[in-house]
């Protein structure tokens, strides 16, 4: 009786550590793919819609067979979509934290042209806080206005002209 009660105890531990383990390699997949190519995003949101088309299938055939099968595509499901949901993050985070180093070099940009009459050749000249290797920036021959554009999920670049002041996204 005691061995069994042990057994059954380390049964639940050994379960515990198995899904702690999925989840921290998602939340670690999530990460990694937050850095990748937007592509790479695509390719893990297909494989979250498979998962839960393959979880829907077997809960469907677990009901008619009265198994517990589902678990296992569930728990693929869940651990994709806990690294998808990571990324998304992640991404959001940096895409925002790129917007306001962006509207640090605009403020720097307009102190620049109030104090020398017009913008600067490169962001080198200005205090961009070490921003200035994310951007890329360029001025017309009379320096009288600019563009700032970054390159925010690894495919997609935001583009700011400094005469219509609007933020253009090119793929």
């Amino acid at each position: 009786m005691v061995k069994l009660r042990a057994t059954m105890t380390m049964t639940r531990v050994n379960t515990i550590l198995t899904i702690s383990g999925l989840f921290l390699t998602s939340i670690l997949i999530g990460i990694w793919v937050s850095g990748a190519v937007v592509f790479t995003q695509i390719y893990l949101g297909l494989c979250i819609l498979g998962f839960l088309g393959l979880s829907i299938i077997i809960g469907v055939t677990d009901v008619i067979r009265k198994k517990r099968l589902y678990i296992y595509p569930g728990i693929g499901f869940l651990c994709l979509s806990l690294a998808m949901g990571t990324s998304v993050v992640l991404n959001t985070s940096k895409d925002n934290k790129q917007q306001r180093a962006a509207e640090q070099i605009f403020l720097n940009l307009g102190d620049y042209k109030d104090g020398k009459g017009q913008y600067p050749i490169s962001l080198d000249a200005i205090n961009s806080n070490g921003y200035s290797t994310d951007f890329t920036y360029w001025t017309d021959s009379t320096r009288e206005r600019f563009s700032l554009s970054y390159n925010f999920d690894g495919w997609s670049c935001k583009i700011y002209d400094s005469e219509t002041m609007e933020w253009v996204i090119i793929d």
